[in-house]
């Protein structure tokens, strides 16, 4: 965010001495970056220790990581986390981000004289570095399970997010901010991330088949009928209407035809 950042990490020492590195790491680069001296920040940074999620289910893990996602979305940055460019929200149950790294001969202006990335470190064209393999998003599908799980999940508001807004509500009843805070939080599937789903159900069926379609305008009618089912059962809320228009077909025949048996 503008003012702080959240991580959800898992460390086998002292959190407190993860984030002492983290912030020392972050400092020198904002630092060299922009030419400046001093520390990043003034205030302490605290962490939840989470229980493991084989002792509680993993519910207070996957809405930690749920408030985390949505924080942009609850700060009024965005209206879709999804188009907050500094989350992880896009590694999970979705297509490989797009990430374009520059040339090494090109990363001279982001960085202090004679300083090179590391191994394993790469850098876009906004001199964002990025670590290879900084997010473990398979561990994060394991824990919700499924992708409607998932949506379902970052689609309201966090119970972390509700007992802010319950606090706030009990000084301040009548609070017309709290009451559309509370509704805005909700938030709607995009069509960018059904589409994705979908492309990545045919990138799946194409390592299958060698005859399946690779995009949305090759497949078939009934193709897409049976695409739009699977669909409804994975991203429960997907509308009609946001089916019709990625696939093409009206939307009264897609509601017949793909509720039919």
């Amino acid at each position: 965010m503008t003012n702080h950042f959240h991580l959800v990490v898992e460390t086998e020492g002292k959190p407190s001495n993860l984030i002492h590195y983290f912030r020392e790491s972050l400092t020198a680069y904002y630092n060299g970056r922009h030419n400046k001296h001093g520390s990043l920040g003034t205030r302490k940074c605290g962490y939840r220790r989470i229980i493991d999620e084989k002792e509680d289910s993993g519910d207070d893990l996957r809405d930690i990581i749920a408030y985390v996602l949505r924080n942009p979305l609850w700060h009024g940055t965005v209206k879709d986390p999804y188009k907050y460019d500094w989350s992880s929200i896009k590694q999970y149950f979705s297509l490989p981000p797009k990430f374009n790294p520059l040339p090494k001969s090109h990363e001279g202006p982001y960085l202090p004289y004679g300083i090179t990335l590391p191994k394993g470190y790469s850098m876009d064209e906004r001199g964002l570095i990025i670590m290879q393999n900084y997010v473990n998003s398979t561990r994060v599908e394991e824990l919700f399970g499924t992708a409607a799980n998932f949506y379902e999940k970052i689609s309201r508001p966090s119970q972390t997010e509700l007992k802010k807004i319950h606090f706030e509500q009990k000084k301040h009843p009548d609070s017309l901010i709290l009451k559309q805070k509370r509704s805005a939080t909700i938030m709607r599937i995009s069509d960018t991330t059904i589409t994705e789903t979908i492309q990545k159900h045919l990138n799946e069926l194409s390592l299958k088949k060698r005859d399946t379609p690779h995009t949305i305008p090759q497949m078939t009618t009934e193709e897409k009928y049976r695409m739009v089912r699977l669909i409804k059962k994975e991203i429960p809320k997907s509308t009609y209407r946001q089916l019709s228009r990625i696939m093409g077909i009206p939307e009264t025949s897609l509601r017949r035809r793909a509720n039919s048996r």
